[in-house]
């Protein structure tokens, strides 16, 4: 079988996640990459991406990666970074009076597990293939972790944050069902004309009106929003557009929903982010991969 079952016996490979939770020594021992089990792309991957502006995947990552992934987000969510750095934006505090949605943005940075997985070649090649690029290099990535009863985060397009050609490889660390407030898709979506505000949302994580943006920018064409949520089992995903419209609502049920969302530009093409904070978080994203080449 695929995984990480292929460096140690199911019963050595809970000991060993659950000390990785507190220490870098373990990341070593294991073939990280061997969890990453990206499809082939197929034709009609290509053509649902290209109509629909998503394409949805039942396996990206092995069971076991994603558990040892919600292990070390546990971690970095307790201020541990394996890597002696820290991500460009990590949580203030973790709440104590009400639930709130967290965001890690390029966690990489923080944790060599995380940086394995985003940096998969595999998972870039995916990513081109679907898109219709000859390769795929890394722009950011981001972990949204919803607790019980946390959430929403608004409707939003990234080619309002990241810029124009983006598109971005989003994958769930948990088993996904209707309550737990999947990702959803406004299906082509990425097809409406841009609206005159760009696709920006005033807050991504305010309780009321969170579709309010997306529904503007459909009523301002006489579109129609066909909304569609990614069900998945835990280390399924997709593939969307950055123009598609996409948020979630509240997570209403008992368990987390934690996901990892990896944006991509074309290799030699990369897109320029519309904001000041996403031109800083690129270059910082640039400069730190280019330090961690050989030399």
């Amino acid at each position: 079988s695929s995984g990480l079952g292929h460096c140690l016996s199911s019963a050595g490979l809970g000991a060993a996640m659950a000390s990785m939770a507190s220490t870098a020594d373990a990341f070593d021992s294991f073939d990280w990459e061997s969890g990453v089990v990206a499809p082939p792309v197929t034709a009609d991957a290509k053509e649902t991406f290209v109509v629909e502006g998503f394409a949805v995947f039942e396996s990206l990552l092995s069971d076991r990666l994603c558990e040892a992934m919600t292990l070390r987000l546990d971690a970095m969510l307790n201020g541990e970074f394996d890597t002696g750095d820290s991500p460009d934006k990590v949580p203030s505090a973790q709440p104590k009076r009400r639930p709130r949605v967290e965001q890690f943005v390029n966690a990489w940075k923080g944790d060599q597990l995380f940086r394995s997985v985003v940096h998969s070649a595999s998972l870039a090649e995916l990513v081109a293939g679907v898109a219709g690029w000859r390769g795929a290099e890394v722009l950011q990535d981001q972990i949204w972790s919803k607790p019980p009863n946390s959430g929403p985060i608004a409707f939003h397009r990234d080619a309002a944050y990241m810029g124009d050609g983006v598109v971005t490889l989003w994958i769930t660390l948990d088993d996904l069902d209707t309550t737990l407030g999947p990702l959803e898709y406004a299906r082509g979506s990425q097809a409406w004309p841009p609206p005159v505000y760009k696709g920006y949302s005033p807050s991504l994580f305010a309780k009321r009106e969170w579709r309010s943006e997306m529904d503007k920018a459909a009523g301002q064409f006489g579109q129609h929003a066909d909304l569609v949520q990614v069900l998945v089992p835990r280390g399924g995903g997709s593939i969307h557009d950055g123009r598609t419209w996409h948020g979630s609502a509240v997570n209403r049920s008992r368990r987390p929903r934690r996901g990892l969302g990896i944006h991509f530009g074309p290799i030699g093409a990369r897109p320029v982010p519309p904001t000041t904070l996403a031109q800083q978080m690129a270059s910082n994203s640039c400069e730190s991969r280019s330090d961690d080449k050989p030399g």
